[in-house]
């Protein structure tokens, strides 16, 4: 595969959980920031932290939003700008049960720089922060901005998407569980204890 970046979108205030960093988050004792390292870190060359407030104790790489308070748009935006590489796989920093074995075939796409966009498909929608953007996406995205339309999905017409729909050995409620709410993180304490390890610190570097 070519090489790719990863980035994890840290948000800004989580109000809905009186305002905590959903990264630092603790799911069974492990921040939800370290697990999804943990699972990116065999997966990418390079692998940063989209977030406007520092986040310590962790030496991954940190930039902030280049445009500030439009939400998530503006860490795709940000991310995109900074990568190395011609494509992203984005991810909110609030799903703690990423899958390796799912990223690598979200990934597994021939000719994948053809498209602008790939995102995974199922029975509820469409996961745009658990999805991969390229740099073609960025005079879009800035033209967006410039018109105060913050919505991410506002620009998909515009490009070239590819939607991969989910196979059936993937739950979708497992893969995109995210935090939202207080009960979201005594929920994801639940479940994670009945979750297998994950794969992924078997996997060697190489997407």
């Amino acid at each position: 595969m070519n090489t790719i970046s990863a980035a994890i979108l840290s948000g800004g205030l989580a109000t809905r959980i009186n305002g905590a960093s959903k990264s630092e988050l603790l799911i069974n004792g492990m921040r939800i920031l370290d697990i999804q390292y943990s699972i990116l870190s065999p997966l990418f060359e390079e692998i940063f932290l989209v977030a406007n407030s520092p986040i310590s104790n962790h030496s991954m790489q940190q930039i902030g939003d280049i445009h500030h308070n439009i939400g998530p748009l503006g860490g795709i935006h940000s991310a995109l700008v900074h990568a190395t590489f011609s494509q992203v796989f984005i991810v909110s920093c609030d799903m703690p049960f990423l899958n390796s074995t799912f990223i690598r075939w979200l990934l597994d796409v021939p000719n994948r720089e053809q498209y602008d966009i790939i995102i995974p498909h199922h029975h509820i929608g469409i996961e745009p922060l658990h999805a991969v953007y390229s740099k073609t996406c960025i005079p879009t995205i800035e033209n967006q901005i410039q018109q105060k339309q913050y919505s991410i999905r506002t620009f998909f017409p515009k490009m070239k998407v590819l939607q991969r729909e989910v196979p059936k050995e993937f739950s979708p409620e497992e893969l995109f569980f995210n935090i939202n709410y207080p009960h979201d993180i005594l929920k994801a304490n639940e479940y994670g204890k009945r979750m297998e390890p994950n794969p992924s610190r078997k996997h060697s570097k190489g997407i």
